[in-house]
């Protein structure tokens, strides 16, 4: 199964960010899902086509995965949200206390306490 993964980059550190998303996808890969992450794979252009690309990624996988913290609403996240509902299924998992009206898309809505939580239940999803 291929997945596109969808996360809130805007106001994180990117050593953490990037150790995080490591993690995410070693995760991932031993639930059997082969994982799409905008922030680790090769550069690309810092144009404005940056979300038509990730729109024909989510066309190229099974499912999008929303990686949901509370924070700043991110219009990237609601944007592959938007392109991927109706057309793939949308599994979010959301850190306890945040709240969104992108949850009504889910297909599968998983809530996570602290990164060893969602690590967890990421492996177990399948």
């Amino acid at each position: 199964m291929k997945a596109f993964v969808a996360t809130r980059v805007s106001g994180e550190g990117r050593v953490e960010l990037r150790e995080f998303l490591t993690k995410l996808k070693t995760s991932l890969e031993t639930a059997g899902i082969e994982p799409y992450l905008t922030e680790l794979a090769a550069p690309q252009p810092d144009d404005n086509k940056k979300l038509l690309r990730a729109f024909g990624h989510i066309a190229e996988s099974d499912v999008l995965i929303v990686i949901y913290k509370p924070g700043p609403a991110s219009e990237g996240m609601s944007a592959e949200v938007g392109y991927a509902y109706g057309r793939k299924p949308i599994w979010i998992f959301a850190q306890e206390g945040s709240e969104s009206k992108l949850f009504a898309t889910a297909e599968k809505l998983v809530f996570w306490r602290d990164e060893a939580e969602l690590l967890h239940k990421i492996e177990g999803v399948t």
